[in-house]
């Protein structure tokens, strides 16, 4: 396995993001084999655990 040099994995790095940000964006998933699946999923808000002192 060839190891990338630091400049190379910059953008290799970056054209991914952009790659998959502007998908999640648009409301598809990205699965990227071997490593995991991502979307996007709208939550309710979340209340805090701890009260107000």
């Amino acid at each position: 396995m060839e190891i990338l040099a630091p400049p190379a994995l910059a953008l290799v790095t970056s054209c991914s993001l952009d790659t998959i940000t502007p998908a999640l964006s648009h409301g598809d998933d990205v699965v990227l084999i071997g490593f995991g699946t991502f979307s996007v999923k709208n939550r309710a808000e979340r209340t805090a655990a701890t009260s107000d002192r």
